[in-house]
């Protein structure tokens, strides 16, 4: 799980999904979007969208043209709640 700040009770998901690509879903407590429908599945490194910062950061460019830097807060991408939102 990525987030803001590890306190938080939401954040992003980042895992393997197919053809070599990762899904970025939002998650919070109710749950996480489906895989491919908050973000669309990327590679991530090459990806305009994402910029890795250090090993345990991403900078992550948003719909609006800013930015936000999200920490990796466990390695494990299962939310607590694991129910897939529509």
């Amino acid at each position: 799980m990525w987030k803001n700040d590890c306190e938080e009770k939401f954040g992003l998901q980042i895992k393997p999904a197919e053809n070599e690509l990762y899904s970025v879903s939002f998650c919070g407590p109710g749950g996480c979007f489906k895989p491919g429908s908050y973000r669309p599945n990327t590679k991530i490194l090459g990806d305009p969208m994402y910029e890795p910062v250090g090993t345990s950061k991403l900078k992550i460019k948003q719909a609006d043209g800013s930015a936000a830097v999200f920490s990796k807060c466990s390695a494990d991408p299962t939310p607590k709640n694991p129910k897939i939102l529509n």
